[in-house]
């Protein structure tokens, strides 16, 4: 079962992930892309940000979801690493649910 992360339409999406088993030099000079979609369309790119290179940690933030639709959608993340090598990640989930407070 993939990984669910719940979110509120038009509120920050913001969440930090750590890269595990790196080399003395963690992720520095890596590229990080990570895509929302709902069945094939894009509904945003996100903004990936390192943290901490040598630790491997860093955030995918989107600051405005009023946009995105209130359904579950897929993510994943595309690493690409010094050398060129490129792995993703397992796909997740992101459910949008509609605001009580306006």
């Amino acid at each position: 079962m993939a990984v669910r992360i719940s979110i509120k339409k038009g509120n920050t999406f913001a969440v930090q992930g750590t890269v595990s088993g790196l080399d003395a030099n963690g992720i520095t000079n890596w590229k990080i892309k990570s895509q929302v979609r709902y069945g094939r369309n894009l509904v945003a790119e996100l903004t990936a940000t390192i943290i901490d290179a040598i630790s491997g940690i860093y955030q995918l933030t989107c600051s405005n979801t009023a946009s995105w639709p209130t359904t579950v959608m897929q993510a994943d993340i595309r690493y690409t690493t010094a050398s060129g090598q490129i792995i993703s990640t397992e796909n997740f989930e992101i459910e949008c649910r509609a605001g009580v407070t306006e």
